[in-house]
């Protein structure tokens, strides 16, 4: 679940060898052009660039993309520009400059666009619309080609400054501006590079399998259960970048991410058992009304942690005796039912084996809108701190000479800041 690969990156900074996988292939398209943009040159990334300006309009572009936002999100002639800059791309050297201007493209779609990220999905801002202001996307006005022309450009232009002064600086000022990803790879150098490989592989972790005790850490956040619809809020630079062809393919996609939202599909077997859960489960269940949608929530949160079941005892093969898993998840509420996402995924990751060391309460977030007459319970976001065991627990007990009963570890989990 390598998502934008900032893990790689900080790993990258290290000199360690690190591998990320993700099933999103716009995720794993973006993750492995930031890691391995310490290759690219700044002044053959405008050269890509701009060569692709100047010869868009030769390129036979499309005028409508075969997935349903495509259908409002944008002007004629914007996608008919977007498609015909990305075809012009093609025609420039497979290399990470010429992905480093497909990234500078594919991050422009919101700003030329009527669609705006909001949630669980993608939300409609059409020009004659009501103005949202703080909202991103544009409002009141209708977008163009020179729109689509100018944004590439500023985009373009950021990126290769940020290669430059990556060049130049031993290291970014903290605090500096998003571009220090890039910069801070930069600094790896190829002879780091070479020493500890960073890769990137699309993959579905609940069947992905690293070499056996192969990983001195993992770190991660998976989707949480929250509803959101990342193919559906990514279609666009989905349709645009190639990486679906048509809304059938988006479906595919759609079925095949981890059960974090309303449309997954229901589980072949459930064999996660957690009092807590069930417990849960029943009180939504308690709670259906006719035309509602806690049928799929329900289908949504049993999946989520029977999908987490199979990912994280993937997790504790790969890691070696003594390894360490980060994982970042946040609660939520159903018809006024709380969710412990976090300590449910706890228990989980108990039976299978890790250790829980700690899980650090990083933040709290309000709950959802529709909620809030339902419940008072805040939601909040925690860092799940694991271990896999150094030794087994029961070998240990045998060479010590002593009789130990061999159960959950007794201390429970410290729920807290981080210190």
């Amino acid at each position: 679940m390598v998502g934008s690969g900032t893990s790689l990156l900080v790993a990258a900074e290290r000199g360690l060898p690190a591998v990320g996988a993700d099933l999103m292939p716009y995720a794993t398209f973006l993750a492995s052009t930031l890691i391995n943009s310490w290759r690219a040159d700044s002044a053959t990334v405008r050269t890509v660039a701009e060569d692709a300006l100047s010869q868009y309009r030769s390129v036979r572009g499309q005028v409508r993309l075969d997935v349903p936002a495509a259908k409002w999100a944008f002007a004629p002639p914007v996608a008919k520009t977007l498609t015909q800059l990305l075809g012009a791309l093609d025609e420039a050297p497979a290399d990470v400059n010429r992905e480093l201007v497909r990234l500078a493209v594919l991050s422009a779609v919101e700003q030329v666009s009527y669609a705006v990220k909001d949630g669980t999905s993608l939300r409609c801002r059409l020009p004659d619309g009501p103005a949202r202001p703080g909202r991103p996307g544009q409002q009141r006005r209708v977008m163009r080609a020179a729109d689509v022309v100018a944004a590439v450009r500023q985009r373009v232009e950021v990126i290769a400054q940020d290669l430059e002064q990556a060049r130049s600086t031993e290291a970014p000022a903290v605090g500096e501006a998003a571009g220090a990803v890039i910069a801070s790879r930069r600094r790896v150098g190829t002879e780091r590079q070479g020493r500890a490989p960073v890769t990137v592989v699309r993959a579905d972790t609940r069947q992905w399998r690293p070499a056996k005790d192969s990983c001195g850490a993992v770190i991660f956040s998976p989707p949480y259960p929250n509803r959101y619809d990342y193919s559906a809020v990514y279609q666009l630079e989905l349709a645009l970048g190639g990486f679906v062809s048509d809304a059938a393919d988006l479906r595919q996609v759609r079925k095949q991410l981890l059960r974090s939202h309303l449309e997954a599909p229901p589980r072949d077997e459930y064999r996660v058992e957690l009092p807590a859960l069930r417990e849960f489960l029943a009180a939504v269940n308690g709670c259906r009304a006719k035309g509602d949608q806690s049928g799929r929530v329900l289908r949504m949160v049993a999946g989520f942690f029977e999908d987490m079941a199979d990912v994280l005892l993937l997790v504790a093969e790969a890691l070696h005796p003594g390894g360490a898993v980060a994982l970042v998840v946040g609660t939520q509420t159903y018809l006024g039912q709380h969710l412990p996402t976090d300590l449910l995924v706890a228990e989980v990751a108990r039976g299978v084996g890790l250790e829980v060391r700690e899980l650090w309460v990083v933040r709290a977030k309000g709950v959802a809108s529709q909620q809030r007459g339902l419940t008072t319970s805040p939601s909040r976001e925690t860092v799940v701190v694991l271990r896999k065991p150094a030794i087994d627990r029961a070998l240990w007990s045998a060479a010590a000479g002593r009789t130990e009963v061999i159960g959950r570890p007794d201390a429970p989990p410290c729920v807290g800041s981080p210190r």
